[in-house]
């Protein structure tokens, strides 16, 4: 009778001579002895451990609402369904359990609440989940071809992903909540919204000429300080001046080269505009290929991105994660807190 005791040890136990014990304890314990009596039963067919893995698949590994799970159906678990699991996990008989049991409990669900999820319902799913993971119908064919799975097998594992889907806005997602406060405390605290001192710059690029001489190098610096006074007249001025004589990648958009962090720039670019006051010009840089001309347009000091910029992209990150959290305490706690599970997997396993 050892499995009886064990198994019930994992059940509520009254407080004292005088308590009474509740009726789900008592449910708890009937279907116990009734999983235990038909792993005795199981054992006893068997005249010695060489001759008892035929009757070892009728054992009971664990029980759902008094329904038991037997070695055999596991093991018909382990070779068909926990293939969709990760890698890691598909060779841990502790996990595939779960799962099945899991897949127990989630049906009950189903079937309590008329969840249902239809072709069109799966497809519509299946459409948008290829199109976020930029992937065919022909690439997950293969990969299921990989490992033994075929596209109806698939189909049902997804319909069984919509059915989860709509229990979950029911169970839990209803549930879950992210305050201003919240969003705002990740704001402050986070360094991906801490912003460095940066730099605003426009560029004017004159090149040196093909082949060029000392008269020619001479005449393109000359012709630089001319267009750098012409520049240097205001924002519109060296906007039109880029527009009109310089040759750099930005020309068209009046030489508007971006923001900079400090640090990032070439040590010309850095030096030249630590120089400068906002809406200032630098002197003419000569360099192998030709002649810059810069001017900071605005200068930013170290700072966060506004809270206005991010603050979806915050509130979606933490209630993905509050969702995921909630989640795994509801099939872990919740769910189970409905239903009767024992697992006796253990028990089976040392028998073998």
């Amino acid at each position: 009778m050892i499995w009886q005791l064990r198994a019930c040890d994992r059940l509520p136990r009254p407080a004292g001579p005088g308590s009474r014990v509740s009726r789900r304890s008592a449910l708890r314990c009937a279907a116990a002895f009734f999983c235990v009596a038909a792993l005795q039963a199981a054992l006893l067919l068997a005249p010695g451990l060489a001759q008892a893995a035929p009757q070892l698949l009728a054992a009971v590994v664990a029980s759902v609402d008094g329904t038991p799970i037997t070695l055999r159906e596991f093991q018909a678990f382990r070779l068909k369904s926990a293939r969709m699991l990760p890698p890691e996990e598909r060779g841990n008989n502790a996990v595939i359990l779960e799962a099945l049991i899991n897949e127990r409990l989630f049906g009950t669900e189903y079937r309590k609440h008329g969840i249902v999820a239809s072709d069109e319902d799966v497809q519509i799913y299946m459409d948008r989940v290829f199109a976020q993971n930029r992937t065919s119908r022909e690439q997950v064919t293969q990969g299921l071809e990989q490992v033994g799975l075929t596209w109806d097998e698939y189909f049902e594992r997804m319909r069984d992903e919509v059915r989860k889907a709509q229990l979950i806005n029911r169970e839990v997602r209803a549930r879950v909540n992210v305050t201003p406060e919240e969003v705002q405390r990740y704001w402050e605290s986070e360094d991906p919204f801490a912003l460095p001192e940066r730099v605003e710059i426009g560029h004017i690029f004159l090149p040196v000429p093909p082949d060029p001489t000392q008269a020619s190098v001479d005449e393109l610096l000359e012709q630089a300080r001319a267009v750098r006074e012409e520049a240097a007249a205001g924002a519109r001025a060296f906007e039109n001046a880029a527009r009109k004589y310089s040759k750099g990648p930005t020309a068209a958009e009046g030489g508007s080269l971006g923001v900079f962090k400090r640090g990032t720039m070439s040590e010309e670019f850095e030096a030249a505009v630590a120089k400068l006051r906002e809406g200032e010009v630098s002197e003419p840089l000569p360099s192998r290929q030709g002649v810059h001309i810069l001017r900071l347009h605005k200068k930013m000091e170290t700072g966060r991105v506004p809270l206005a910029e991010v603050q979806e992209e915050i509130r979606s990150k933490l209630y993905d994660e509050k969702l995921e959290s909630r989640f795994r305490r509801w099939i872990q706690s919740d769910l189970r807190d409905r239903h009767y599970v024992a697992e006796f997997y253990d028990e089976v396993l040392a028998l073998q």
